[in-house]
């Protein structure tokens, strides 16, 4: 038996595959815009270490890394540096890559990027719209924090005693800032 701490309960827990003998890991990939750093690495080579022990230990582990290669921070750098918003955003994935194997980070089964799945996005955030979880304000779209009770289970944060604009400054487009 495989155990591993789960983050929810705080305590060592048995893992317990959907799928017997396979797991699936999602890595939320950089945003494409500049040169990796070595903040960068930590979660590539946390996510590295687990999966190699996973594989080890007689699962087959299917890791995912997403490329955030159209966003705002990509325009902005395109913009300053003269140069195709699309071609920089590429260039830099490149270059990201290229970093991770100079770590010997194994490379992730599946690598999307947000400039290929847009429709498939946008498909989801209409149900999540459709089924009261998420919102349109102020011409962007944020979660329902309301439509999910155990919100902030994670963090281990109790979303009444949240203050708004502690941290970041509050957006009055949000209903839970």
């Amino acid at each position: 038996m495989i155990a591993l701490y789960d983050t929810l309960t705080k305590r060592k827990a048995p893992l317990r595959p959907l799928v017997p003998g396979q797991v699936g890991i999602y890595l939320c990939g950089p945003t494409v815009y500049n040169s990796a750093h070595v903040g960068h690495a930590r979660p590539e080579m946390t996510i590295d270490v687990l999966r190699r022990w996973l594989e080890a230990s007689g699962l087959k582990a299917t890791v995912v890394r997403n490329f955030t290669d159209v966003e705002d921070k990509i325009i902005k750098r395109a913009a300053e540096l003269g140069e195709d918003p699309a071609a920089l955003a590429a260039r830099y994935a490149v270059e990201y890559v290229a970093d991770m194997d100079s770590l010997d980070i194994k490379r992730p089964s599946i690598e999307p990027r947000v400039s290929e799945t847009i429709p498939g996005i946008i498909d989801y955030i209409e149900r999540l719209i459709a089924a009261g979880k998420a919102y349109a304000s102020g011409g962007d779209v944020y979660f329902a924090v309301d439509s999910f009770p155990p919100y902030g289970q994670l963090s281990g944060q109790n979303v009444a005693d949240l203050i708004a604009g502690a941290r970041v400054d509050a957006n009055e487009d949000k209903l839970s800032p």
